[in-house]
């Protein structure tokens, strides 16, 4: 607009002394304003993101800060867009653009966001944050450039990947109005006197408007992420005019003119800044020239894939037959079948039978499996939400399945005395339900009862008391008394132990007198356990009597049952053996005799001799008759024919001989015969009587014998 058809009378002439200071004024202004267009950078707070309720689609919005933010895109983001508003320039200038994009693929790094500052107005005002141009100076009203707002890979210029261009300032006093920024390209400032700077393109910045009059600075031209300055008169006063500054962008608008006619006294608007994206890395791409007012700003948008929320498996082991997976998406989405999940684990045979549900839940139903591990995972890419997804794989935490019944392995009894029976039970696993009572158990045995039951796990530990001494005694465990941790209940069968025989006794031992009559009789015993006993030694045994240089003699006659004591060598008088009491065990640990065993009383007397007159008989000679106590001393020289009653043969078919040969003793009473073939024969006499005939020896003669007694 040109003011000088109104105002011109009125000053023209004031051109005159007091425009020298004005210059001046002016130009030190000029001079401070191109000085304050500071790029703070310093990192904002980044804001919280909002998003919807199902937490599919988020939004992040950047507000003007006059710093940079840094912000990483969260994890598992399917799309993601923007859009950029740069600023208004000052005095009421032109709006900035708004630039929206897609990205093409997810950025892997930190985004830097640069939200465009709104331009001021005044002597050289400074430029809104990020490449707003300063204004110029003159009337004192002159509007500064708007900042762009841009996002960028770094904080480097040169990483922009989209930018929205901010809008011109307004000229000095009635001056043009600042342009818009463009998509691309800037808007021209308009012209007052001075003329306005045309606007940023995506190749270069806007040119500088041209001033009107003298002492006056142009509008200085656009550049790469920077708006011109508006021009200024050198004398700043109230009949002179600064131009705009130009906007910010990709490219800068160029500043507005001055003007220092005082008919007119228009500076040029600022031309606004252009608009940009990098087309390699965004698409689905827009511009709105002269969108916004105010301060820029800039948004995020993203949406997530459809996510997994929750994976549910059966309790871990389980004996389900077809156990049930449930899966859970933080969305509706479609698409799922059986073929969408695999199987892995140790079980074999597993397949995927059945799949239903809607939206968002759904339940797969497994079968076919053996027993061992299992674990499902559904696929990546595999359903659609508001985007595809899940972004990767989902698996379920792995399970145990367990459709073996819990078995006894063994029943077995352990070491313990028969008052009380000790058995120790050891399943194929760990199981849990066990009762020390006559559900789970039965108990063979008169009186027998359980005492008490420890362990756990595989393992446990019964104790049995109070049965019957002399009863046979076991356990049973009934089936089904135990189940495991997948819920099977077993065992199958009902499972027993051998009985044991009950024996709280102590050991009974007897003593028996087995001395040998007779001439070779020494005092002997024999003593008999009625079960098999340990500990039995010559240490348990004492003699005792009248009876004086005895010599004992311990032999075992059945190991554990029997043992015979001799004692030799005694003299005349009265002797005995005593078993100590206490002094064996049995195989149940109890100890006896419970008293001390004692044999009878042996006399020992001293020998008697007898003699024995032959009696006659035909031819010339006798007989004499030996009785088992006698053993022979002396006799006549005599054939003898030797006849026993009962006859006893020591060979088949010996018949009587007569014989020239003499009695003899060998250990226990024994003839020796020669018969008439000279085969010699040794008779045993034994305990029987035997009649010795004497022949060829004259009547009356005699043989002596002598009895022991005892």
């Amino acid at each position: 607009m040109c003011w000088s058809s109104i105002f011109g009378g009125m000053y023209k002439h004031k051109k005159s002394n007091w425009l020298r200071p004005m210059l001046l004024s002016s130009a030190f202004s000029l001079i401070i304003g191109l000085a304050v267009v500071p790029q703070v950078q310093a990192q904002a707070t980044t804001p919280t993101p909002s998003c919807n309720v199902s937490k599919t689609s988020c939004t992040i919005t950047f507000p003007y800060s006059g710093d940079y933010y840094v912000w990483s895109p969260p994890a598992d983001i399917r799309t993601m867009n923007i859009s950029l508003s740069g600023a208004q320039g000052g005095r009421s200038g032109g709006n900035g653009s708004k630039t929206s994009a897609t990205f093409k693929a997810l950025p892997t790094g930190s985004l830097y966001v640069y939200v465009g500052g709104q331009g001021s107005s005044g002597n050289g005002a400074a430029g809104g944050y990020n490449g707003g141009g300063a204004a110029g100076s003159g009337h004192g009203d002159e509007g500064s450039g708007g900042g762009a707002t841009d996002i960028r890979t770094s904080t480097a210029l040169a990483d922009r990947i989209a930018v929205a261009g901010g809008g011109g300032g307004t000229g000095g006093w009635v001056g043009g109005t600042g342009g818009s920024a463009g998509g691309p390209t800037g808007v021209a400032g308009g012209n007052g006197q001075g003329l306005g700077g045309s606007g940023g393109t995506p190749s270069s910045g806007g040119t500088g408007g041209i001033s009107f009059g003298a002492a006056t600075t142009n509008g200085s031209a656009g550049a790469n992420g920077q708006g011109g300055a508006g021009g200024s008169a050198t004398t700043p006063g109230s009949t002179v005019a600064g131009g705009g500054g130009g906007g910010g962008g990709y490219f800068g608008g160029g500043g507005g003119g001055a003007d220092t006619d005082p008919t007119g006294v228009d500076g040029g608007g600022g031309g606004g800044g252009s608009s940009y994206v990098n087309t390699t890395k965004l698409n689905a791409v827009s511009y709105y020239s002269a969108f916004q007012s105010g301060n820029g700003t800039a948004s995020i948008t993203y949406n997530l894939g459809p996510a997994v929320s929750s994976f549910t498996t059966p309790a871990s082991p389980s004996n389900a037959v077809s156990p049930v997976f449930n899966i859970t998406f933080g969305q509706s989405v479609t698409g799922l079948t059986a073929d969408d999940f695999t199987i892995s684990g140790t079980a074999t045979g597993c397949y995927v039978s059945t799949l239903t549900g809607s939206g968002a839940t759904y339940v797969a139903k497994v079968n076919g499996c053996q027993d061992g591990t299992i674990s499902l995972t559904l696929k990546a890419d595999t359903v659609t939400g508001n985007a595809i997804g899940p972004v990767r794989p989902v698996s379920t935490t792995p399970i145990i399945l367990d459709r073996t019944v819990p078995e006894l392995d063994t029943l077995v009894k352990q070491a313990s005395s028969n008052s009380l029976l000790v058995y120790k039970a050891t399943f194929t696993e760990p199981v849990t339900g066990l009762a020390a009572d006559n559900v789970d158990w039965n108990m063979k045995g008169d009186g027998c009862a359980i005492q008490s039951m420890t362990g756990s796990g595989s393992q446990y530990t019964i104790t049995i008391g109070s049965c019957l001494d002399g009863h046979l005694a076991g356990l049973v465990l009934n089936s089904s008394a135990v189940i495991d941790a997948a819920g099977n209940i077993g065992p199958s069968l009902l499972n027993q132990t051998s009985t044991t025989k009950i024996d709280t006794s102590a050991p009974v031992i007897h003593v028996f007198d087995v001395t040998e009559p007779g001439a070779d009789g020494t005092p002997t015993w024999v003593f008999d356990s009625e079960e098999p006993v340990t500990g039995m030694s010559s240490a348990n045994f004492s003699f005792s009597g009248t009876a004086q240089t005895c010599a004992m003699n311990y032999s075992v006659l059945r190991t554990g049952l029997g043992w015979q004591i001799t004692l030799l060598n005694c003299g005349v008088g009265t002797t005995q053996v005593t078993l100590a009491a206490n002094s064996v065990s049995d195989s149940a640990s109890n100890v006896g005799p419970a008293e001390a065993v004692a044999s009878n009383l042996v006399t020992i007397t001293p020998d008697e001799i007898v003699n024995q007159t032959i009696t006659p008989n035909t031819p010339t000679g006798g007989t004499v008759t030996v009785t088992p106590e006698e053993e022979v001393i002396s006799y006549p020289p005599a054939r003898v024919e030797i006849s026993t009653s009962p006859t006893k043969e020591l060979q088949p078919g010996v018949k009587p001989e007569t014989v020239a040969k003499e009695l003899v003793q060998e250990g226990n009473k024994k003839v020796l015969v020669t018969n008439s073939q000279q085969q010699t024969w040794l008779f045993a006499l034994g305990l029987a009587v035997v009649a010795l005939a004497i022949s060829s020896v004259a009547a009356g003669s005699q043989m002596k014998t002598r009895r022991r007694r005892h």
